[in-house]
Parts: C-alpha cells; structure tokens; sequence
C-alpha cells in the first residue's frame, strides 16, 4: 500500500500542472504542415475579403448607374409625351388655321366680287347720269 501512495503521489506531482510553473498561453506549437495550411488560408480569407470589398464598391456603382439610366429612361418617357401633346396641339391649330384661311379667302372673294360689282355699277350709273344729264 506504501508503494500505490509513493505511486500516486509520484504522478500527481509529475502532471503538467505541478511540473510547469510558467506557461505561455500566446504560443501555439504547431507542424510545419499545418502551420504553412493555416497561413494559406489566412492568406487566401485575406484576398477573399478584399475581393469582396471591391465586388461590393462595384456593385454600388452599378446601382447607381441603373438609378441614373432610369432616371433617364424617365425622362425621356416624359418628353415623348410632352412632344407629343405638342404635335396633337399643333396639328389641332394647323387645322384651325386651314378653315380660318379657307373662310378667309371666301370672304375675301366676296369682298372682290362687291367692289368690283360696286365699280361696274358705279361706272355705268356715272355714265347712264352723263348719257342723261347730256341730253
């Protein structure tokens, strides 16, 4: 029983615990393997993470470029409709203008027509009055 106590207590003072009063914490033993595996992927995350950056700037970029060329496309809508109302309007005036010149040169034939009856009769009352007045 002497040699199961000498035993255990042999063991228990030759765990790590016991046996090591200072202990680094921030270094980590690894094989060389892992250790150039590790850095690879640090690596590697590190370039992921900068690409996606840039993925992401890009993409704001696109976004603000469809925003614009929406905006656009709005606009535009807009002014063919403006446009379009303006050749309504304007083909509604050219044909306003069209009866006003057509009922404007009706009057002014009529008018043409008066003065030239008016001149012919004036002529021939004048000389019917110097045919008559002379005799």
């Amino acid at each position: 029983m002497k040699k199961l106590l000498l035993l255990i207590l042999l063991m228990l003072v030759s765990l790590p615990s016991f046996s090591q009063t200072v202990t680094d914490t921030s270094l980590v033993i690894l094989p060389e393997k892992i250790a150039r595996a590790v850095i690879k992927d640090i690596l590697l995350g590190d370039a992921l993470r900068k690409e996606l950056d840039a993925t992401q700037i890009k993409l704001s970029l696109v976004e603000q470029k469809v925003v614009v060329k929406d905006s656009v496309i709005f606009s535009l809508e807009e002014q063919i409709i403006n446009l379009k109302s303006v050749d309504s309007n304007r083909k509604k005036q050219v044909e306003k203008y069209d009866t006003i010149a057509i009922t404007l040169e009706m009057e002014l034939d009529k008018q043409i027509r008066r003065r030239k009856f008016f001149q012919y009769t004036t002529g021939i009352l004048a000389g019917a009055a110097i045919v008559l007045g002379s005799k």
